[in-house]
């Protein structure tokens, strides 16, 4: 991503000169812009466009996964609340037959404590 700016050194440096900066400081600054030009690591549009692009791919990738993964989660939790319900049904069911052999031994013990 290295940025290299071309720009004509004689003439800042004359522009500079012409403005009242002595030469050898019109050089001087003129160097120091040269090179910082050549040494700065700035983004270039195309630079920031690709990375946009890269990162809205990432992202495009983490919501197919999140989809999937949500899917996923709602077949488990259904899965879930099947068994579960199964598992109740037969609890009730089983309750059911409990109770009712309580009372037919109590109706036994009824009709023999009558008699």
């Amino acid at each position: 991503m290295a940025l290299a700016i071309a720009f004509d050194t004689l003439k800042i440096a004359h522009h500079l000169r012409k403005g009242g900066i002595t030469e050898e400081h019109a050089n001087a600054i003129t160097e120091a812009i040269k090179e910082a030009s050549i040494d700065s690591d700035l983004a270039t549009k195309a630079d920031v466009r690709e990375s946009e692009h890269r990162l809205m791919a990432e992202i495009l990738v983490i919501k197919t996964d999140f989809r999937e993964l949500e899917q996923t989660l709602r077949t488990d939790l259904r899965e879930s609340e099947h068994r579960l319900s199964t598992r109740i049904d037969h609890m009730e069911a089983a309750a059911k037959v409990d109770f009712a052999r309580l009372e037919a031994k109590i109706d036994t013990a009824r009709a023999g404590g009558q008699g």
